[in-house]
């Protein structure tokens, strides 16, 4: 996590990625350390995997020298759709849990990964929710409350999530 300071009723986050230092000031330490995450949580992938490399030109050493350990990665996770997020949600294992969405049927095209410990996640996951209003966490929000105060009009998720994709 990069440092965070407070400075005349201010929040400063600083980080170092990639050997360049950033920062920038928020007017509260959560939201600084929201973005610190997010601009050290980046998820690595493959060299190959943006290259136009043909598929029988690979090696086994190239493929098992490049491959990416299968580790279990707790943080947040944010769905996309189109050139908007869907949803935004935690999980202690990102890559199953995105999997489970898509097995549902949720419709996704996109996923972005903030790395961070599990008692962090629930900080992020509110700030982001709140900071972007994502249309399918709006919809589970509402269920909650409603669960919590029947309401006669109860609203089918699964149709409602089908016609929010649309």
């Amino acid at each position: 996590m990069g440092h965070i300071t407070e400075r005349n009723g201010r929040w400063r986050a600083e980080v170092c990625v990639d050997r360049k230092r950033k920062s920038k000031s928020f007017g509260n330490r959560d939201a600084a350390e929201a973005w610190a995450s997010l601009q050290e949580g980046k998820v690595n992938v493959s060299p190959h995997a943006n290259k136009s490399v043909s598929s029988l030109h690979l090696s086994e050493d190239e493929i098992v020298g490049n491959a990416l350990p299968f580790v279990r990665l707790s943080g947040i996770y944010f769905l996309t759709h189109g050139r908007n997020i869907a949803y935004i949600g935690k999980s202690r294992h990102l890559m199953r849990r995105v999997a489970q969405h898509n097995n549902n049927g949720v419709e996704f095209d996109g996923y972005y990964f903030i790395l961070c410990e599990e008692s962090r996640a629930a900080v992020l996951e509110e700030y982001y929710i709140k900071k972007f209003n994502p249309p399918i966490n709006v919809v589970f929000r509402s269920a909650a409350q409603r669960a919590m105060k029947p309401d006669p009009q109860w609203i089918d998720l699964d149709e409602l999530r089908v016609s929010l994709a649309k």
